[in-house]
C-alpha cells in the first residue's frame, strides 16, 4: 500500500501494508491508499483519509475468453474463466490491478476513451508478436508518432511505445564503453 502525504504541492509516498482487508476476490492484497490534507503544513488528516485502490481496468466485449486469451498470451499472465464464461480475470500480479473481460452484447462503435501503454524492450520486435496473437496496428488518425497503435482482437486499442531511454545522467552503454579525449 502506498500513503500519499501530501506537502506543499507534491504528494510524498510511503508504504502501507493492508493485507487484512477484503478488496474483493481476485483482487491484488497490496494497492494504494491516498490520504489528503487541507493543511498546508503537510500533515496527514486522517478523519478524512479515503482509502482508495484500482481493483481493475474493466473490458466490455463480445467475446470475453477470446480477448481475455489474447492478453493473457501477451503479457504472459493466467487468465481465469469466471462464472459460465461470462467473464474472464486477468492477474496481473501483486500490487497491479487486473484486467476483468466482461461479456457485453453491444458491439464497439468508437475509439475507446482509456487504453493501454505498452512499454516493451524491442518495440518492433513485440509489435509482431502481437500481430502473431491476433492484434492489428490501427489508424486512429495518429500521424507520425513513435508510438504503435493497435487493437487486440475486439478492436480495443492499445499503444506499444518506444522502449525505456536510458537515464539521462549515465550514457548508453555504446557510448559508455567509448574512450573519453583528453
Amino acid at each position: 500500500m502506498l500513503l500519499a502525504r501530501f506537502s506543499g504541492r507534491a504528494p510524498s509516498y510511503g508504504p502501507i501494508d493492508t493485507r487484512n482487508q477484503r478488496w474483493g476476490e481476485g483482487a491484488a492484497e497490496i494497492g494504494f491508499v491516498a490520504r489528503c490534507s487541507a493543511s498546508d503544513q503537510g500533515g496527514l488528516l486522517s478523519s478524512a483519509a479515503v482509502a482508495l485502490r484500482v481493483s481493475a481496468v474493466v473490458v466490455d466485449c463480445l467475446d470475453p475468453e477470446r480477448v481475455g486469451q489474447f492478453w493473457s498470451a501477451a503479457l504472459s499472465r493466467p487468465v481465469v474463466r469466471g462464472e459460465e464464461g461470462m467473464w474472464w480475470w486477468l492477474d496481473l500480479g501483486q500490487g497491479n490491478p487486473g484486467i476483468l473481460f466482461l461479456q457485453n452484447p453491444d458491439p464497439k462503435v468508437v475509439k475507446n476513451r482509456l487504453h493501454l501503454d505498452l512499454r516493451p524492450d524491442d518495440q518492433r520486435r513485440e509489435v509482431e508478436r502481437l500481430i502473431g496473437l491476433g492484434a492489428r496496428e490501427k489508424d486512429i488518425g495518429q500521424g507520425a508518432v513513435s508510438w504503435v497503435v493497435m487493437a487486440d482482437p475486439a478492436d480495443n486499442e492499445f499503444c506499444v511505445l518506444e522502449p525505456e531511454p536510458w537515464p539521462p545522467d549515465e550514457p548508453p552503454e555504446s557510448e559508455a564503453s567509448q574512450p573519453q579525449a583528453s
